[in-house]
């Protein structure tokens, strides 16, 4: 119940000042894009689903977990990221972003968990709130360290959206009562292939939820995608679609952290 008031609270303040600068993305192009959620073991048996269906999806893992009994190492990671698949952020550990009180507390927390990430090989510029907490002050934070972050909200992006809380659609596990039928979504990618729509699939494969049916289902909505001409493709195939970069920081492939970085966080 907390976490729904959270999200309740969260939206309502998205909505009551609208969008910075920095936080508009323009979606000009449609895609379908596959995010799932925490980075358990299962994850593997997942990407090759995906692969088998000839698509890329990106997964977001929290550092603290990686390597530990049932969820992903970094041999693992490194593995996904080689085939094609992108690496994002969740956090770190089991903490949602609103408990920090102090934006410099959390700005070291996101940037030992992206360095630690980095450190192992892997290309991370985008970010899954953990528990779903955003807020401006969280995306103000965020915007020189990540090209995007994906928020629980349910619904599409689209036309002009925030970048740093872009909404999704939740596929299998989690879904509440917006639990949506195959017909449900096939028309969505048929509105998306239209064009500047961009929806965003949440996938946690390793929850109860989560079953064999959806795994099909997935199957038949990416051959559908396919059929109807949308492009699957990661946070940051579509990022760059769209005509948005990574961070300074990412680029140019240096530890997060600089001076230059916390003066544009409080700019």
């Amino acid at each position: 119940m907390m976490i729904r008031i959270k999200h309740w609270a969260a939206r309502a303040q998205h909505q009551a000042f609208g969008l910075r600068d920095f936080e508009r993305l323009d979606v000009t192009r449609g895609a379908l894009t596959v995010v799932s959620d925490d980075g358990e073991d299962c994850n593997l048996r997942f990407a090759e689903l995906l692969g088998r269906s000839g698509v890329a999806g990106c997964f977001a893992v929290a550092d603290d977990f990686i390597g530990r009994p049932g969820f992903l190492s970094y041999s693992h990671l490194r593995e996904l990221q080689q085939a094609g698949h992108e690496i994002a952020f969740h956090g770190r550990k089991s903490v949602a972003f609103d408990i920090f009180h102090d934006a410099e507390v959390l700005r070291s927390d996101i940037e030992a968990g992206l360095n630690r990430l980095r450190s192992e090989g892997l290309v991370v510029s985008n970010l899954v709130y953990r528990w779903g907490t955003s807020t401006r002050s969280a995306r103000r934070l965020l915007a020189p360290l990540c090209s995007s972050a994906c928020v629980p909200w349910s619904g599409l992006n689209e036309r002009v959206t925030n970048r740093y809380a872009l909404r999704r659609i939740a596929f299998g596990a989690y879904t509440g009562r917006s639990s949506h039928t195959q017909e449900w979504f096939f028309n969505v990618v048929e509105s998306a292939a239209k064009g500047q729509a961009w929806p965003i699939l949440m996938l946690h494969p390793g929850a109860a939820g989560h079953t064999a049916e959806h795994d099909a289902m997935l199957r038949k909505i990416l051959q559908h995608a396919r059929h109807a001409g949308l492009p699957v493709r990661t946070l940051s195939d579509q990022l760059a679609a769209l005509g948005v970069g990574a961070p300074t920081a990412i680029a140019a492939a240096q530890p997060i952290g600089s001076s230059d970085t916390r003066k544009a966080s409080r700019a």
